[in-house]
This record gives structure tokens, sequence and C-alpha cells, in this order.
């Protein structure tokens, strides 16, 4: 298991604490792909927090969500932390965007979506056509298409 979620429901009140020990074991591109690891992260943490809200569970650890951003997904500190500011998933593309290596964006790029899961919406409408210079313009197009 690769990320778990912990509950503890008490008499009053629910608590939860959760940990990422490593990419995705049933998503290979999270394994290929630094881009796709972070992608997955960032779902994970969205479904998460959709989760506990929906039940009023309190998470009262969640520096674990800092942690597998910076141990699981390699970013650095100031990536990580400018993440979890936001829920725009064009704001957060492009951080994820200008923090990764130039190795990492043609790894991303260069994934045959059809066969790899992608976890970032509409990007393998983009990566098809791309160069990693032009892909900030043309993400956000895509994510603005109805």
């Amino acid at each position: 298991m690769t990320y778990w979620l912990m509950v503890d429901y008490g008499e009053f009140d629910a608590q939860g604490i959760g940990k990422f020990t490593g990419p995705s074991a049933m998503h290979y591109s999270t394994e290929l792909s630094q881009f796709q690891c972070i992608g997955w992260i960032l779902e994970c943490l969205d479904k998460t927090n959709g989760f506990c809200i929906r039940f009023d569970i309190r998470v009262d650890e969640k520096d674990y969500e800092r942690e597998g951003l910076l141990t699981v997904g390699r970013l650095s500190e100031a990536a990580a932390s400018a993440l979890l500011e936001t829920y725009d998933w064009e704001e957060r593309f492009e951080i994820v965007w200008t923090a990764i290596d130039a190795e990492q964006k043609d790894i991303a790029l260069g994934l045959n979506y059809e066969e790899e899961q992608n976890f970032w919406p509409c990007f393998e409408k983009v990566a098809k056509a791309s160069k990693a210079e032009d892909i900030l313009t043309l993400y956000k197009d895509a994510l603005s298409e109805p």
C-alpha cells in the first residue's frame, strides 16, 4: 500500500491520519513520471479532504500532505507549500511544471496516455501536440474549454 488514511471514530468525533509511502502501486505512470506521481498525490489529497469533510473527520496531523509531496513527489519545500495553498488545477500545473526539470517534462509529454493513467485534467489532450516550452499556455486553454 502506498497511500493510506486511518480513521479513528470516537463517541464524539472522528480523527484521521494519512501517509504516503511511495508512488501508486496500481498506476505505473506514477513510477515512470514525477509529474504524474505529483498529480496522483494531489488527487489522493483532494479525495481524502472531500471524504473528511463529508464525514466530519478531523485530520490533526496534516504534515503528511507536505511530506508526501517532498519525499514521494520529490518537490522542493517551496513548491510543496505552494501546492498545498491551492485547489485550482491551473495554478497547480504551473507550480509543478515550473518545479520539475526538463527530463521529467519530456517523460510526462512522452507517455502514451492511452495506456498510462493520467492524473492531470486535460493533460492527455495537450501532451500529444506540445513541446515543454509551449505547454503552460496550451494547458490553460484546454482547462477553459467546455
